[in-house]
């Protein structure tokens, strides 16, 4: 099955790659080929799959090999009309972001003419039309609108505009604001402002544009909620309405949560239990961690919920923690996604086999002391140790259970090759080896280029990558 791939694989990936946080450009990311050599097998396998299980796969795997793999523009058009004609999801948005993000003029002629994407209101393509031309492109896009509520797309997309916006200068910003009223979008140029080093311009705009229920929907309170991140938008607002009151009591939990990687679980554990001191307390535990530089969720985030979930226990108890967590469905996070507290489980298990095999101690990698009684720690345990014996083989593990164990301690061996053998030849379905193989390489990402990365992605995205093209 696939011999081709699993030899090539196996002989790549023999040395283990670096042990620290991963870099952001191609010169010095160690993890070029395996993720390569994964988004390229999603690619080009997906096709086999049932009709509707195709419309799954492709996307995020396309976006990788064009920013990992040097991909000429002709190429990368021939997938995008493939993808399109199977429905494939995102695969407009994907086409948008690209022309507009890293493509040249032909693709975009392409992309109007040929491709003729629906359009839609994406943090992607906002980005990628937004710093093409300073949203000139941006609002001619959203003028093809047709939906019947084109007033919340409007609005919505004008809050992920301040994401991008907050780092430009005064100037550019300047230059956004006047496009955006002049095409006839000012709830746009509002939120520009309100990310703009002078935050009285934005509510002296706000103030001569009353009338404007566009405007008037872009408030100062939603505003601060929806851009926790970004510069300039700092300190809980804390005057005038009950609003601003909760939102004092709120911020250290709404700002981890912008703060955090793929997903957050105190907002999760927040809306279970209702006990909001708490799970405050537990949001400044990890804050400081994140603001004196101990940890980056963004990058690695299995430590950052490992983080959450040690600052729960201290505050709700053992039990409280659990229970916060054991109702909650995570539908899409990985391949082994579950409930958010048996979710943990196996992120405390890959960290601990991880850092076990980093530390070069012998004997059983020791067990995380917050794992359920229920978790089979042992079968990690056995195969973690035939992992470092050079007896583990890929091969002949065919139970769908190990092999997602088997490929979670090769991941956290850092032997890729091996990784990749044991995902295709398994007796796991296609589809579920497409996604494996999909989760690792968007994993990789998040340690090199970070193509897929977005600032506040867990909460305003609900941790779906994105395709980011930087001009």
């Amino acid at each position: 099955m696939h011999r081709t791939l699993v030899l090539a694989l196996a002989c790549i990936f023999t040395a283990t790659g670096p042990s620290g946080a991963g870099a952001d450009t191609l010169n010095t990311c160690k993890f070029v080929d395996p993720i390569t050599e994964y988004a390229a097998f999603v690619l080009d396998k997906r096709g086999d799959l049932q009709k509707f299980k195709k419309r799954r796969f492709g996307t995020d795997a396309l976006h990788l090999l064009i920013h990992y793999n040097a991909m000429p523009g002709a190429e990368i058009r021939q997938h995008l009309v493939r993808l399109k004609a199977a429905k494939v999801g995102l695969a407009d948005e994907l086409a948008v972001s690209w022309a507009y993000g890293a493509g040249d003029d032909a693709d975009r002629d392409w992309l109007t003419t040929t491709f003729k994407p629906d359009p839609a209101v994406d943090y992607s393509v906002l980005k990628a039309l937004l710093e093409f031309d300073n949203g000139k492109a941006l609002f001619r896009y959203l003028d093809q609108l047709e939906t019947a509520d084109v007033r919340y797309h409007r609005q919505f997309g004008a809050v992920l505009t301040g994401h991008i916006t907050a780092t430009w200068s005064d100037e550019r910003n300047a230059t956004f604001v006047w496009n955006a009223i002049a095409a006839g979008y000012p709830e746009f140029a509002a939120t520009a402002l309100f990310v703009s080093s002078d935050r009285d311009v934005y509510h002296r705009f706000v103030a001569n544009n009353a009338s404007d229920e566009a405007v008037r929907l872009q408030d100062a309170q939603t505003l601060f909620n929806s851009l926790l991140t970004v510069p300039n938008n700092t300190g809980p607002l804390t005057k005038g309405t009950d609003r601003a009151e909760a939102n004092t009591r709120f911020y250290p939990i709404l700002r981890l949560g912008y703060l955090m990687g793929e997903a957050d679980f105190t907002l999760i554990a927040l809306n279970q239990t209702g006990r909001e001191q708490e799970i405050m307390r537990a949001a400044n535990r990890v804050l400081a961690k994140i603001d004196d530089g101990t940890l980056d969720p963004v990058t690695d985030p299995d430590a950052g919920w490992i983080a959450a979930f040690e600052a729960m226990i201290a505050e709700l108890g053992r039990d409280g923690a659990d229970d916060a967590l054991t109702g909650y469905e995570i539908a899409r996070l990985r391949h082994y996604s579950i409930t958010a507290r048996d979710f943990l489980d196996w992120v405390m298990a890959a960290r601990a086999v991880r850092d076990h095999f980093r530390s070069g101690a012998d004997g059983d990698p020791p067990k995380p002391a917050n794992l359920q009684a229920k978790f089979d720690w042992s079968g990690w345990v056995e195969t973690a140790n035939a992992v470092r014996a050079g007896t583990f083989d890929p091969i002949a593990t065919r139970d769908a259970q190990a092999t997602r164990v088997a490929v979670e301690v090769l991941f956290a061996a850092e032997k890729f090759g091996a990784v990749g053998a044991a995902v295709v030849t398994s007796d796991l379905k296609l589809d579920a080896q497409l996604k494996i193989l999909r989760d690792f390489a968007l994993r990789l990402d998040r340690r090199c280029l970070k193509a897929a990365v977005a600032p506040g992605q867990a909460v305003i995205l609900g941790g779906q990558t994105v395709f980011r093209f930087d001009r």
